[in-house]
Order: C-alpha cells, then structure tokens, then sequence
C-alpha cells in the first residue's frame, strides 16, 4: 500500500508540475508588461515625465519673461519706454497729437442646435 501510495503522489506531481509552471510562467509574463511596475506601466509615466518637463521648460519662460518686466517696471531700473508701450496698451491714455485708428472687426456668426445666433 505504501508503494501505491508513493506512485499516486508521483502521478500527481508529474500531472500537475506543468500546469503549476505555465501559470507562474504566464504571471510573470503578464507582470512583466502590464503589471503595476512593468513595460507599459514605465512607458506612460516616461511620456507624462517628459510633458511635465516641456510645460516647466514653458512655465521657466514665463517665469523670465515676468521677472523681465518686473525688474523693467521697478523704480530702481525704471525703462520709461516699457513704461510708456505699457500704458498705452493697458489703459485708455494718449499723448497730445496722438491718432487713433479703428480697425472693422469680422464678426462670425455661429448657430447653436437649439437655434440660438450668437456672434464672436
């Protein structure tokens, strides 16, 4: 009995020792590439790094460009011709002697599906 025991055991390894290996096989497979640290997972946090990076590389410039008027818009370094550009194009102010020319504006009409006109 006990050699026919020992057999069975044997028989059922040998059965299911394929089996066991396919699927630690396929798991790991399946890690590999869709897993939460795999292929795919690294690929997509790779493209979102490198938006990150162009919108601060976009963001720097702003920065440069602000610091820029900043400094140009300070008492110490005052640029009265920055000064003077920026208030005539911010607020309703002219010098004597100054024309004003009015450009006709195309206005677009658009319907909406619930028939409303509405112009741009």
């Amino acid at each position: 009995m006990g050699k026919r025991k020992r057999s069975l055991r044997n028989r059922t390894i040998r059965f299911l020792a394929p089996f066991v290996l396919v699927f630690f096989a396929s798991y790991t497979i399946y890690q590999l590439f869709s897993g939460e640290r795999g292929l795919f997972t690294w690929l997509d946090l790779r493209e979102q790094v490198n938006g990150l990076k162009q919108q601060n590389r976009a963001l720097e410039e702003q920065k440069t460009l602000l610091e820029d008027k900043t400094r140009r818009l300070s008492p110490a370094t005052l640029d009265e011709d920055f000064l003077d550009e920026q208030v005539r194009r911010n607020l309703p102010y002219l010098k004597p002697g100054d024309q004003v020319i009015f450009l006709p504006v195309e206005k677009k009409i658009q319907k909406s599906k619930k028939g409303i006109i509405s112009y741009e």
